[in-house]
């Protein structure tokens, strides 16, 4: 069972799994920029919510493992 939180569009690094519309989506360098001129981000070429209506975006979080314990939650594998 995977966590999740919910972050600002501008802390969104590559390998983040991002939750959009239901779905989940592992971004790269090459798939997120933001438009100036509408002031938006487009996520993969899906326009992602107007920044100031949606400040927020859902990322996914994964448990980390260390010799067969859980010692915490994390946005990377």
């Amino acid at each position: 069972m995977e966590k999740t939180e919910l972050i600002n569009p501008t802390d969104i690094k590559h390998n983040d799994t991002l939750i959009i519309d239901g779905q989940a989506y592992t971004i790269g360098r090459e798939d997120i920029r933001f438009d100036s001129f509408t002031g938006q981000f487009i996520i993969k070429g899906i326009n992602i919510r107007h920044f100031k209506t949606y400040p927020l975006i859902e990322r996914m979080l994964f448990r980390k493992w260390y010799k067969s314990e859980m010692i915490g939650w994390v946005s990377q594998i």
